[in-house]
């Protein structure tokens, strides 16, 4: 008997091994379409001078991430933002 997908995992561990373990091509008879969309944000382009301490800084902390350093940047200008927000100075 063929292994089915579950419905819902425990956890992320849960889910992982169970991928780990099944293809995708096995079950796909399994899968049904969905209407999501996906929608891409606008972007802007800033230009910033750093540092050059500061940009190895963020080089070595993007590739131990696997992330490219716009994204890294980004996250953290979006935390620092966030955590002033939450502190009343925005």
């Amino acid at each position: 008997m063929a292994k089915k997908i579950p419905k819902f995992f425990k956890n992320l561990e849960e889910e992982a091994a169970f991928w780990e373990a099944h293809s995708l091509s096995e079950l796909f008879d399994e899968t049904e379409e969905s209407d999501l969309a996906f929608v891409k944000k606008e972007k802007a382009v800033l230009s910033f001078k750093f540092d050059k301490d500061l940009v190895e800084t963020v080089t070595r902390a993007s590739r131990k991430l696997g992330i490219n350093r716009s994204a890294l940047i980004q996250m953290l200008l979006k935390k620092g933002l966030n955590d002033f927000r939450k502190g009343g100075w925005l």
